[in-house]
């Protein structure tokens, strides 16, 4: 008789996919794959983008976890000279949430805002403001991520969500 596997087997799951657990109380619960295992990954994606304004670029774990990356965030050649943001970012879970820029020029992409809320539940936001109207691609590409993954990138201005605090950071 064959033995049991009693670890989860999660690799072939989507990040947005559920397990099956059983919680301390006895009952039956589900956890999403990206909150059971930590995260330090890469991943990058392209849109294209129009509307200047704030667009949501990363999404994080709760404000009690840590919430990290690299960024590095272009547009491609257009009808406007290529522009780039390189970032570290310090986020959730973090004392003091912190940008550093690691280089670019900060043109297309002066700006980025950490959204947070002093709720342990609450979910971290990171942000970036685009700096033209014109039609072009946007690529994105995040590396040494903790507990932090892209958006879906759309094109779509975002507000602050009620009762979050902001900080903002220069990358010019």
């Amino acid at each position: 008789m064959g033995k049991i596997n009693e670890a989860a087997i999660v690799a072939n799951l989507a990040d947005s996919e559920f397990i099956n657990v059983v919680l301390s109380d006895g009952t039956l619960g589900k956890i999403k794959k990206v909150n059971l295992i930590p995260y330090t990954g890469s991943e990058q994606t392209s849109k294209r983008w129009i509307n200047e304004g704030w667009h949501r670029i990363l999404i994080g774990g709760t404000n009690n976890l840590v919430n990290s990356a690299i960024v590095n965030i272009a547009n491609s050649y257009g009808s406007v000279r290529q522009s780039y943001s390189c970032f570290y970012l310090g986020g959730g879970g973090y004392e003091n949430r912190m940008v550093s820029k690691i280089g670019g020029d900060g043109t297309i992409f002066p700006k980025v805002r950490l959204l947070y809320k002093s709720s342990t539940s609450s979910i971290f936001y990171v942000d970036i403001l685009y700096n033209t109207s014109t039609n072009n691609y946007v690529m994105i590409a995040i590396s040494n991520a903790l507990g932090i993954h892209l958006s879906d990138m759309n094109d779509t201005i975002v507000d602050i969500p009620e009762g979050y605090s902001v900080q903002e950071f220069e990358l010019k």
